[in-house]
């Protein structure tokens, strides 16, 4: 009995006085969250920029949407039907934004004026960290949609193109988001 109760004395003993943590143990500990704090919030901003180039790439394709809905719906600029419907203009040389337009005289191409927002045209200004990097025929596109059909005219061409395509850049990170355009207005985004 006696060596029992000496066992139980030590045990006692040993788990009393050793409750707590090593200083070497408190330094692993803290050394390995921090380790992979960082790797997580590392991994988060490089997610979080390319959510928003998604995002902007997603935008595009729901203006360009937009411009071929203002066209089969009819949509007036300045109070009176666009000649040659409603389209969208992007421009490298202006990499920050891109407009929506009303194609007035009919040339299936964007003249200044055609996007006057007071008129009803518009323009979408891109994030701070985002541009247009490159674009299809030289660095400017014109997506025009000609109603009834509609017809999809790119850059002035006199008979309709079989594709357009325009690439998004996320400055920081060099990640690209590319959206093709096809002859029936419908868009793609891809890598």
């Amino acid at each position: 009995m006696r060596l029992y109760s000496q066992q139980r004395e030590n045990f006692k003993k040993y788990f009393c006085f050793n409750l707590g943590f090593t200083m070497i143990e408190m330094v692993v500990s803290v050394g390995i969250i921090s380790l992979l704090s960082a790797i997580f919030l590392a991994n988060y901003h490089g997610a979080n920029h390319k959510t928003e180039l998604n995002m902007e790439a997603q935008k595009v394709v729901s203006n360009l949407n937009l411009a071929r809905s203002f066209s089969l719906s009819s949509k007036k600029y300045n109070n009176s039907l666009p000649a040659g419907g409603w389209g969208v203009h992007f421009k490298t040389s202006s990499p920050d934004k891109y407009l929506i337009f009303a194609d007035v005289n009919n040339n299936q191409s964007y003249d200044d004026g055609e996007a006057d927002i007071d008129k009803g045209g518009r323009v979408i200004n891109l994030p701070d960290n985002i541009i247009i990097d490159s674009a299809d025929n030289g660095g400017t596109v014109d997506v025009v949609f000609l109603p009834p059909d509609p017809a999809i005219y790119f850059n002035g061409s006199i008979e309709p193109v079989s594709s357009a395509w325009v690439k998004l850049k996320e400055k920081d990170n060099n990640i690209f988001k590319t959206i093709t355009i096809n002859s029936l207005g419908l868009s793609e985004i891809s890598d």
